[in-house]
């Protein structure tokens, strides 16, 4: 499909304005399940949530996305979105029973890990290569917006209205990205892709499967740049996730508020980069700078009084956004030098992600049993940027090859 340059923005705008919606939508759902958990059944209900979120889609959602034909791809989107609205509509009316709560979190959770790759696969589709980049930048950096907004506006209905119409606004969040999809005329399913695989244990996770590159069964990822750069940046990111909340309450003694206000301004820096990637094509950062731009503000955030941890978290927002951004870019960029299903490239990706996460959050959770301090998790966390540097000026390097 021949796509014009004035169709390929908006394209782009598309895709980032949908990516911002679900993100916003969620972020709603998610501050609902966890603290009505949190005050109604305590911390082991919040543990258990994070299970029930994470196990079952790790199990199955690759499986599931890698069998959906290229030509249902954007179907199947819709119609994903459309039961997400449907379950979440459900939820707001029964929310009280905790069973029902696991039950949603698995289900909406498994359905959104399907729908992740098939939803790539439309932007690898429908964006041409010079807006590819700031679209994909945009779509990383879309969660910003709902790291600025929901937790003032969130906090704001739960304290006043309760989680009902949280749920309620999420459920129509479902249903306008369905129907924004379905009026999008410039947006098409692949016309073709790789064979669908019928083996059953295909897509099921393992260190060794998860090792080994999307559509190259016999390759390892670390011998792909761009693969390895998006597995180490998972880690720094689950292991920021795990430590921000601990050394925040517990080494920087700051406030409920200030921490909110905190996590806004590294929202502030992630929504100044989907900004500039809704209007342009310039890159705000290098990548080489971005990486250490987000290990220096991970360290002012730490050591610095006062405005330290505010500065910090934004220069850390802004350049954890453009690396996603970049990184992404590069792995689309070698799923088409290598001629593999972008579907089977984010099925991968996304599979990676639930299970980097299981398993910085199970380390961070052993190591906070202990009773050890959170300067260990921190000095994983500084550990982790090493062979991210290294990842980064490697896939550098092989692009100027090209």
């Amino acid at each position: 499909m021949q796509i014009s340059e004035q169709q390929g923005v908006s394209n782009k705008r598309t895709f980032i304005g949908i990516a911002a919606v679900n993100q916003f939508g969620n972020w709603l759902t998610f501050l609902s399940v966890i603290v009505f958990a949190q005050q109604t059944y305590g911390s082991a209900a919040s543990a258990l949530i994070f299970l029930a979120q994470t196990v079952p889609a790790l199990l199955a959602a690759r499986s599931i996305s890698d069998r959906i034909p290229v030509r249902y791809i954007r179907s199947a989107w819709i119609l994903g979105q459309v039961a997400l609205a449907g379950i979440t509509l459900g939820i707001a009316f029964t929310y009280h029973y905790f069973a029902v709560i696991l039950a949603y979190v698995a289900i909406s959770m498994m359905i959104r890990a399907v729908l992740n790759p098939l939803y790539m696969a439309l932007l690898v589709e429908s964006v041409p290569q010079p807006q590819r980049q700031s679209t994909l930048t945009g779509v990383g950096a879309a969660g910003s917006l709902a790291v600025v907004i929901s937790p003032a506006l969130g906090g704001l209905l739960l304290a006043t209205v309760g989680p009902t119409y949280l749920f309620l606004l999420d459920a129509a969040t479902f249903v306008a990205v369905s129907l924004w999809m379905l009026m999008t005329k410039g947006v098409k399913s692949p016309k073709s892709g790789n064979p669908r695989t019928s083996h059953w244990r295909s897509g099921l996770p393992s260190p060794r499967a998860l090792a080994r590159a999307p559509g190259l069964a016999n390759r390892h990822v670390w011998g792909f740049p761009a693969l390895a750069a998006w597995i180490f940046l998972l880690f720094v990111g689950a292991l920021l996730n795990a430590l921000e909340t601990p050394l925040s309450f517990t080494m920087l003694h700051v406030s409920e508020a200030e921490f909110g206000w905190i996590l806004a301004c590294f929202g502030a820096g992630g929504l100044l980069v989907l900004i500039a990637s809704l209007f342009s094509e310039t890159k705000l950062l290098r990548p080489g700078l971005a990486v250490v731009g987000y290990a220096f503000g991970l360290l002012v955030w730490m050591v610095l009084p006062t405005f330290g941890p505010y500065l910090g978290f934004f220069i850390a927002g802004l350049s954890a956004a453009t690396l996603s951004g970049w990184v992404r870019t590069s792995m689309d960029a070698w799923s088409q030098t290598n001629n593999i299903d972008a579907k089977l490239v984010w099925g991968w990706a996304n599979q990676s992600t639930l299970f980097v996460n299981l398993v910085s959050y199970v380390l961070a959770s052993v190591l906070f049993g202990l009773g050890l301090s959170p300067i260990y998790l921190a000095a994983l966390l500084f550990l982790a940027f090493v062979p991210l540097a290294a990842s980064v000026h490697r896939q550098l390097r092989a692009s100027r090859r090209l």
